[in-house]
């Protein structure tokens, strides 16, 4: 669901990523009926508490970034929202980076383009 960047700046992640981690934890909600609302407001007060206390920074997408984002599925096909995270990833790569993803897919991609991954669900 949640997709970071660890480096020396600290966890960082892409603006959209506030959009898909709601809409995520509402989904768990209304379709998958694993929380309730009382969990996704905490749930959801604590994500937004992270960002506003700058545990985890938001990098704004830019127009390069987003052009940076056509190039990689001109390369080979992946989702709009993927692409983005990894021209993110890419742009803001200190060679320290760590790319953390639970997507097998993207963590691939990731690694081919260079960057370090990391897979919490893969963690031994």
């Amino acid at each position: 669901m949640l997709r970071c960047l660890n480096s020396k700046q600290g966890l960082q992640s892409q603006a959209l990523t506030i959009s898909e981690v709601l809409a995520n934890l509402r989904r768990l909600v209304d379709v998958d009926k694993l929380l309730d609302d009382r969990e996704y407001t905490r749930l959801k007060a604590l994500f937004l508490g992270d960002i506003s206390e700058g545990v985890l920074n938001v990098v704004e997408v830019t127009t390069s970034i987003m052009l940076d984002s056509a190039e990689i599925i001109s390369r080979r096909f992946l989702t709009p929202i993927d692409s983005i995270q990894l021209a993110v990833a890419l742009s803001i790569n200190d060679g320290e980076l760590v790319f953390v993803c639970a997507d097998d897919r993207l963590c691939q991609r990731a690694q081919a383009e260079g960057l370090k991954i990391s897979n919490p669900l893969k963690q031994g």
